[in-house]
Order: C-alpha cells, then structure tokens, then sequence
C-alpha cells in the first residue's frame, strides 16, 4: 500500500467524481467537492487522516500546564501567522491532518456578550488559521445549548447536558414551534436564534482567497446514550430524526462547504433499524459521513467489538457513498500502557475497516484531563510515534514546509 502524505493530496489533481447520496451534495462548492473526493478516496484506500480535539488551541506544554491561545486567536492577525502552535506536531514531529472544535460550546452558548464575541471570533480565527497553514479537514462538533437552560439554570448541568424537569422534551418543543420559553420567544424561536448564528459563523470561514472553506459538522452527536438533551431517552426515534433534518436544511440552505456527519456513541451492536446506530439515522438524503465516538477501547473484547463495528459502518458506506470516521476516541490519562499501538492500531488497520479519518480528543489538564501525551520523552509519546509510523495513516508536513507555504501565499 502506498503511503501518501498531506502535501499529496493537496496538489494531486483528481480524475473522478463522486457524488454523496445526500441532497445538499448538489450545491457544494468546487472545494468542497475535492475535499469530498478526498475523504472518499481515503475511505476506500483505508489511508486516513488523524488529529487531535482543539490542537493548536488549547493543548498541555512539556509540564502538563494548560495553554489557552484564545487572546491569540481574537485578532484577525493570527490568520496570516506563521505560529500554529501544534502539540500534535511536539510529540510527533508533523502537523496533524486534521483537528476539531466546536462553536457553540465554546462561544455561542456564553450569556456574556463582551465573552461571546471575543470566543466566536478566536474559533473562526483558529479554522481560518489552521487551513491556511497547515491545510488539513476541519471537523466541527456541536454541543448545542437546550433552550430551557438559558431560563432555568437548575442545577449545575452544562447548557448541553441540562435537562428540564418540566420540560423534559425539548425536541418536541422545538418541532411543534408553539411551546413558549418567555414572553418574548418560542423554544424554536430560541433554537433558530442560536442555529442562525453558527451559521453565521460558518459563513466566515473563509480562506486567503476568499474562499469558503470546507468543514465536517457532527450534528446531534452520541444520541445513543442519554447525557445530551437530544439522546436516547428525551425525545423518540422519529422527533431525533425530524429535529436532525430540519437542522441539516436550514445550514445547507445557506452554506454549500458543509459535509455532515451523523455519530452516535459506541453502544451499539449491529446496522439493523432497531439497533442503537440505525434507529435514529436521519436517512441517506441527510448524511455525507457516518461514524462513531469511542473512548472503551481497552482490552481485547472491546477491540474486537470495535473491529467488528468499524467494519459494519465500512460495509454501508460502500454500499450507500458515504465515508466513514472515528470521530472521537482516546484513553483518559492514558492509562493503558501502548494504548495506541496496542489497542487504536489493531482497530483501524484491521481488515475489512475502512476509515477517512481518526480524532483523538484534546486535553485539558494532567490530572485526568488529558488524551495525548504531553512529555515528548514519555512512555507514552513514543508509543503513540511508533503508531504514527503506520502506513494507514496520512502524514501531516513539517514545520519548514507549513512556513515556507505561508510566506508565499501572503507575500
């Protein structure tokens, strides 16, 4: 198999086409097509693109000491630095081809304005930066807030996680357009207000040359369980299902460099309608990517359930042109010694699993917050470099070429 690197793919000129089976395929851009067609061909090669939650961002230094670039990021000088400040590429020695965040946990649902508006334009920033700079997939979660949160507050539940004890349903609330949150505005009115804004703010990312740039967005992510206000347990099958589409056009409607992606969490057994993964996908119409969030691979029955899921998603995105993803997955503070080789390595090179990329999520603190290792010297580092040597994966540049690209594209 030949090993290919970002730069690659970046210039290589495609020969086919290939068209999701989602409606909105239809009215991408011309970059989002060709970043399309390179998921795509990832997906079939099983050469997949890797990264971290948030690099560049937000990672932990050589002491485990958290640090944040958001002042960075909240001036639109960052997007022409040089400086993209990467722990992937301290422990491995390149740039990750891939990375994530999310805009409305991190801005969109602050009550703080001066807060908000400073969050909202270091993320926008941050996608802007690391495309031109390192030019790798941009994935964006969306942890968005439960309208009731914002006039509740019971408890001390995250505005995502919150869950109304009088209005447990909110979906259905948000669907039916007439349940009242306040005197000024329906609970739909107070979702669309929200959704109307992170598409704004989709609508921003745009590249040096004015260009949108093409992102993957995780709608409605982990429905599965029951920890987010749109999962398993509050509202039914078909209201999820309704809620996801009615989402899905309204940002199609408007941005034409969105790839979605449906990814429930790993508790799931098999691809028939009354299972866990299928009995609540939005349908073909409505998902370019499908995958699955996993932080249980630890031993071997969990790796081999993961193999076995990772080759029932690879079978339906053949069958139907779709791609797939390991969209979240890590070892809290890496506590299973050689986790990366010893347990991500057999699931994504196993045969029959095809994959168009893998996320690690971030870190965030050295004590139980952290899914990448900080101490370039560690145990653990040099586990995880041993993994990157893998021909699976899709190699990121190195620091000279990512400096000399951005020269030349602002000189």
């Amino acid at each position: 198999m030949m090993k290919r690197t970002l730069t690659y793919i970046i210039i290589c000129c495609y020969t086919i086409s290939v068209q999701a089976q989602s409606r909105h395929a239809i009215y991408w851009s011309k970059e989002t097509k060709h970043t399309w067609e390179n998921l795509r061909d990832n997906f079939l090669q099983n050469n997949f693109y890797i990264g971290m939650h948030n690099d560049g961002r937000e990672a932990l230094d050589e002491q485990g000491i958290l640090q944040n670039r958001t002042a960075f990021y909240s001036t639109v000088s960052s997007r022409k630095s040089t400086d993209f400040k990467s722990d992937f590429q301290r422990i491995a020695g390149a740039y990750p081809t891939m990375t994530e965040t999310d805009f409305h946990s991190y801005a969109i649902n602050r009550t703080d304005i001066q807060y908000k508006e400073s969050q909202k334009k270091a993320l926008i920033n941050y996608i802007i930066h690391y495309h031109n700079t390192i030019g790798g997939l941009s994935t964006i979660s969306c942890h968005m807030p439960n309208p009731w949160w914002y006039e509740e507050k019971e408890g001390d539940a995250a505005d995502f996680r919150y869950i109304s004890s009088k209005h447990p349903n909110v979906v259905a609330e948000i669907l039916d357009g007439k349940t009242r949150l306040n005197q000024v505005q329906t609970v739909k009115e107070k979702f669309d207000e929200q959704l109307d804004e992170f598409i704004q703010m989709l609508n921003q990312l745009k590249d040096y040359k004015g260009k949108k740039i093409p992102v993957v967005i995780r709608l409605f992510h982990e429905a599965s369980g029951d920890w987010f206000w749109w999962g398993d347990g509050h509202c039914s099958h078909e209201e999820y299902k309704q809620l996801f589409r009615y989402t899905v056009e309204k940002i199609t409607k408007n941005c034409n460099h969105v790839i979605i992606g449906y990814t429930p969490d790993r508790n799931w057994n098999s691809m028939e309608k009354t299972d866990k993964f299928m009995n609540r996908y939005p349908g073909n119409e409505y998902v370019d990517i499908i995958g699955f969030d996993n932080y249980g691979i630890k031993d071997k029955e969990s790796i081999q359930t993961t193999i076995k899921q990772l080759r029932m998603l690879s079978d339906f995105a053949k069958q139907y042109n779709k791609v797939v993803a390991l969209t979240e997955t890590g070892n809290n503070s890496l506590t299973v010694p050689n986790w990366f080789t010893q347990c991500l390595e057999p699931c994504v090179t196993a045969q029959g699993v095809n994959l168009a990329y893998v996320e690690i999520y971030g870190s965030w603190s050295s004590d139980g917050g952290f899914f990448f290792p900080y101490k370039k010297n560690s145990n653990e580092a040099k586990d995880f470099r041993k993994f990157y040597k893998n021909d699976f994966i899709i190699k990121g540049r190195n620091t000279k070429k990512v400096i000399k690209s951005v020269l030349e594209i602002f000189k």
